[in-house]
């Protein structure tokens, strides 16, 4: 019998819910382990508007589960309308959802996948604006969510020259759009400043605009054990880009430009999540969004052996990365 990902491209209502099930299970494992074996708070530190809050750890891991299902939800309808992957698939949402469970680090930062919520609705915006010159509302639409998305995480404005690039690859680039662009972004920082200066005059608050800009290298400091899945990671990536790429021009036309997109996202996500000291988790989401629909492509359109194998292993790392996670801090406890 020939091995392949056709049920799982489409599958059946019971089989969906199975993955997803499958998938958060992971999440709801580590989260039990993290509280009964492991020394945990019941309470987190959030951030919100510059003025520190403490947040129920149990409530922490419902949002972030619920924020998870739905940028899943958002991301299979973003490829489902703008057909980056030529076919209908549920590989995108399924990788998403697993790649979030594995990584633990994100389970309980609400604000990195609140962000990529708000991210999502932009590049809804974004990819509508194809081969349109005149789309000033969604170019006004899309960077005004982006500009949202910067309330909960700064250094996501790095994404707004992303955004430009995003209209010269979708032929949507004028002087119109990017004028837009610029007046959205900066639409909810301005209603911002107008109310923090009419009901904090002494403007101590201006401290909270420049917070999260703090330069490091936080990958250094990661375990050994992460370092090594990021590498697998970067090779299973490498061979799905090398064969994405040698028969990109077998693609519909549509698709490449969205695809190219999805590169550049991944590689400026990974990028900030470098050189940003503290937002290194922050940005993992946006990886995950990125990676899911790049691999998921491949996954889809090709039906060979080799990649049949290739997910079997790309699963097959991401459990035992938890796993080697929790052994080595129950060692270092």
């Amino acid at each position: 019998m020939r091995l392949t990902l056709r049920n799982l491209i489409v599958p059946s209502i019971p089989l969906a819910v199975f993955l997803i099930a499958g998938s958060l299970l992971i999440w709801i494992l580590a989260y039990i382990y993290s509280s009964f074996i492991l020394i945990s708070t019941p309470f987190i530190d959030i951030t919100i508007f510059g003025k520190e809050n403490e947040l129920n750890i149990h409530a922490a891991h419902l949002i972030s589960i619920s924020l998870t299902l739905f940028n899943a939800f958002l991301i299979s309808q973003l490829n489902n309308k703008y057909s980056i992957i030529r076919i209908r698939s549920f590989l995108p949402p399924f990788i998403y959802i697993f790649l979030i469970s594995c990584w633990v680090n994100t389970h309980t930062n609400i604000f990195a996948h609140l962000s990529l919520t708000f991210y999502l609705f932009s590049l809804f915006m974004t990819y509508d604006m194809y081969k349109n010159r005149k789309s000033t509302e969604q170019a006004f639409l899309g960077s005004m969510f982006l500009g949202l998305a910067t309330f909960i995480v700064k250094p996501i404005a790095m994404f707004l020259p992303l955004m430009w690039l995003g209209f010269i690859f979708l032929k949507s680039i004028s002087f119109r759009t990017f004028l837009a662009s610029i007046i959205g972004f900066f639409t909810p920082w301005l209603i911002y400043f107008i109310v923090r200066i009419y009901s904090e005059p002494e403007v101590l608050w201006l401290n909270y605009v420049t917070q999260g800009f703090n330069f490091g290298f936080p990958l250094l400091s990661r375990p050994i054990s992460e370092l090594i899945y990021i590498s697998s990671l970067a090779i299973i990536i490498t061979i799905i880009l090398i064969g994405v790429y040698t028969k990109l021009y077998n693609e519909n036309i549509d698709s490449r430009p969205k695809l190219n997109f999805m590169l550049l996202l991944l590689l400026i996500s990974f990028v900030n999540s470098l050189v940003f000291d503290n937002q290194y988790i922050i940005f993992m989401p946006f990886i995950s969004l990125s990676y899911s629909i790049l691999i998921s492509h491949s996954f889809t359109l090709q039906t060979s052996k080799f990649i049949f194998w290739l997910f079997i292993v790309f699963i097959i790392l991401g459990i035992l990365f938890v796993i080697s996670n929790y052994t080595i801090r129950i060692y270092l406890n």
